[in-house]
């Protein structure tokens, strides 16, 4: 028994293959902060909708990462966001709606990342 597991084992792939393996199926699994379709969350819309109508913030979008689900606490706190805007161009826009994020997800300024939006064609 013991032989068939260490020869399962030595047939893996190396180990940083393995873990790259790994960590690509957790993201797969926990979504990135996205459904399984690509699409925001609910909460997502929400802060999307809310960052929105900010003055000069334009259409925006947001993905929000969160920690591991606890098993004790049974929600994932927030660790992160990034937030794209079509008025992140200006400044004093981008410090708002990194503010508004950090105040919404419970979130330090620094793990808010905020990006202007690509312009369509």
């Amino acid at each position: 028994m013991m032989k068939k597991c260490l020869e399962k084992i030595r047939s893996l792939p190396s180990l940083p293959v393995l873990v790259v393996m790994l960590l690509a199926a957790a993201v797969m699994l926990a979504g990135g902060g996205e459904s399984a379709s690509g699409d925001m969350t609910a909460e997502e819309k929400r802060l999307s909708r809310t960052l929105s109508s900010i003055a000069g913030a334009g259409e925006c979008r947001v993905s929000v990462w969160y920690e591991n689900e606890s098993s004790f606490s049974g929600t994932a706190r927030p660790t992160g966001a990034l937030i794209v805007s079509a008025g992140a161009g200006d400044l004093s826009v981008r410090l708002q709606l990194m503010q508004a994020a950090a105040t919404l997800l419970g979130l330090e300024e620094n793990q808010i990342a905020v990006y202007l939006m690509e312009e369509e064609k």
